[in-house]
């Protein structure tokens, strides 16, 4: 857990032990993949690729297109 986790799970103890006196809310917050992480993340699946000598070129290709489109995904889909 970060120190942030911490704070927050000490502050909700806190409140309840003092009877809770003050009106917590919980709110989680989804981060999406930022440019760099998706950038590593296509590497990985090119360099894999390139070890898997299984597949047909075809095959490759659409599975490669596929997961790029899944990793594009994670973006497009927060932001409509």
């Amino acid at each position: 857990m970060t120190d942030k986790n911490f704070e927050i799970i000490r502050l909700a103890i806190l409140n309840a032990q003092l009877g809770n006196p003050k009106e917590l809310t919980l709110k989680i917050e989804e981060n999406s993949l930022s440019d760099s992480d998706k950038s590593r993340i296509k590497q990985a699946v090119l360099e894999s690729a390139a070890k898997n000598t299984s597949l047909t070129p075809l095959e490759l290709a659409e599975s490669l297109y596929k997961a790029f489109i899944l990793i594009q995904a994670d973006t497009c889909s927060k932001d409509e």
